[in-house]
């Protein structure tokens, strides 16, 4: 198990951490739906590859484990509910262009080419 500052030197080490993202009321600011968003573009979207470490980097900055989102977490009901509401009422094309567009210019370093 890693200590608390070896996951802390991963996560920076990763990349951006969103920390100051621009704003863009469009773009949610509940870091349990970025997440479970992002994730959501790893599976589906093939015209992006998702930085896991900046999506870390924003459960961390909100004081959130990523043990809280993983299964038998806290907030693991809540990140499943914002994973099917997203799959269920975004199309493809606008979950991989749209969303990933926002996000991206939001969080800068949380996608990159495939």
């Amino acid at each position: 198990m890693l200590r608390p500052t070896a996951f802390a030197a991963l996560v920076l080490a990763a990349g951006p951490t969103g920390a100051t993202p621009a704003d863009d009321p469009a773009v949610p600011v509940d870091p349990v739906q970025i997440v479970a968003d992002v994730t959501l573009i790893d599976a589906e979207c093939r015209n992006v590859r998702v930085a896991f470490g900046p999506a870390i980097g924003i459960l961390s900055l909100a004081g959130i484990r990523l043990g809280d989102v993983l299964p038998k977490g806290s907030l693991r009901d809540r990140f499943e509910a914002d994973y099917k509401n997203r799959f269920e009422t975004t199309s493809h094309d606008d979950l991989c262009g749209e969303v990933v567009t926002r996000y991206g210019t939001k969080f800068p370093g949380l996608f990159t080419a495939p």
